[in-house]
């Protein structure tokens, strides 16, 4: 059957939404490839930045969800998502000045709880842009994978012209724009008459114990996510430590985001073609050859070149979870069951295996990380395997 194509209106609303990941994934990558190196030149220690990836999880485990159930009930989330935006960029400026583990914990606390919410708002505002376009969510999440690259390949030079607090500045300055042009966004108003805000999440919670497929996703990330929950803050230290500068671990970041615009259009082809169960399990296939090439030739060559498939993997993970979790959530839920899967369920295992990835790369070195990654794809492979069919 031949694909609509997107009427005027839509293909407006479309490139709207690339320019708002563009802004609102770029910033990110201001900060984010840089944020364990921050912690490092702080003096913090391998345990001391486990520590406060936990305490940020469990922050994280409430907010998110919190977020969610705001966004369903009242239906606003262009609005939420612009306040969110502004006041994460804010406690991103904040951070930047302190230089104790105390200060660092504080500031990294906050700006989880404000922050805890963008994802799940912007991706379900996203879904509701491509729907009925005939596009997929890739189309429009590949914006976000340009202003990344674009982004972290500028930030990396800079930071080495201008240190580290230059990254902080960018990423609050950048997440003030996203706001900006989230204003483009299709605006939703609250109606009053729908039963979504006297439901608890006792009953959502019930919706997820009787979706068989939901619970075996839930499952497949659990084991997957533990390994691999906390290797980005460690790796940009591992990086430096064989003698990677700060721009080509800027460039490292960008590569896998260039691989993606291309990566995410093909990733919508195959989730249509073969079902969103089959492209996870694809992506995690791929993961695992990438860690154990890096097991087997620990090089920053080696690291730097197999991010080109870490982009690919990338696409087809991002795009398969979300259809997973997008086609089996009744809509009055969907921004909260978003949030519960790609915020709380990530941090509460984050909170379990930060303290052991800590302590591994304390006691063992980052390259033992690696293979902690592994063995998560390779069960998480199996785990979805047997738990979620194809569609």
């Amino acid at each position: 059957m031949r694909t609509p194509e997107p009427t005027l209106s839509q293909q407006r609303q479309l490139w709207y939404t690339r320019a708002f990941y563009f802004c609102f994934l770029g910033s990110s990558g201001c900060l984010l490839p840089f944020l364990g190196l921050f912690y490092a030149r702080q003096g913090l220690s391998g345990v001391q930045i486990g520590l406060i990836s936990t305490a940020t999880a469990v922050l994280a485990l409430f907010a998110a969800p919190m977020w969610g159930r705001w966004s369903d009930a009242v239906q606003g989330s262009r609005r939420l998502l612009q306040s969110a935006l502004v006041l994460t960029g804010l406690a991103a400026l904040g951070l930047g000045q302190q230089h104790s583990f105390t200060g660092i914990l504080l500031l990294t606390g906050l700006q989880t709880l404000i922050g805890a919410g963008t994802s799940p708002l912007a991706d379900t505002l996203a879904l509701k842009v491509v729907r009925g376009t005939g596009r997929g969510f890739g189309s429009v999440r590949l914006g976000g994978s340009l202003g990344w690259a674009v982004v972290t390949m500028v930030s990396g030079r800079l930071i080495e012209l201008a240190g580290l607090g230059i990254g902080f500045i960018s990423y609050a300055a950048g997440m003030t724009v996203s706001a900006l042009v989230a204003r483009l966004l299709p605006a939703e108003h609250s109606d009053q008459s729908a039963p979504v805000a006297k439901e608890s999440m006792a009953q959502i919670f019930r919706y997820l114990r009787q979706n068989t497929l939901l619970k075996g996703l839930a499952v497949a990330l659990v084991i997957t996510w533990f390994g691999s929950s906390s290797l980005h803050l460690f790796e940009a230290i591992y990086l430096e430590q064989l003698g990677a500068s700060e721009w080509l671990i800027g460039f490292a970041s960008a590569i896998p985001a260039i691989v993606e615009l291309g990566g995410m259009l093909w990733a919508d082809r195959l989730e249509k073609r073969f079902g969103a169960g089959r492209l996870l399990r694809l992506a995690l296939l791929i993961d695992a050859v990438r860690y154990l090439a890096i097991l087997l030739f620990p090089t920053v060559s080696t690291i730097v070149i197999l991010r080109i498939i870490g982009g690919i993997r990338f696409s087809f993970y991002s795009v398969a979870v979300l259809s997973l979790v997008n086609n089996n959530s009744p809509e009055r839920h969907r921004v909260t069951i978003l949030a519960l899967f790609d915020i709380t369920l990530r941090n509460l295992i984050q909170m379990i295996s930060s303290p052991i990835s800590g302590f591994i790369f304390d006691t063992f070195g980052a390259y033992w990380l690696y293979a902690l990654v592994l063995g998560g794809n390779l069960c998480g492979w199996l785990a979805l395997k047997l738990t979620v069919k194809n569609q």
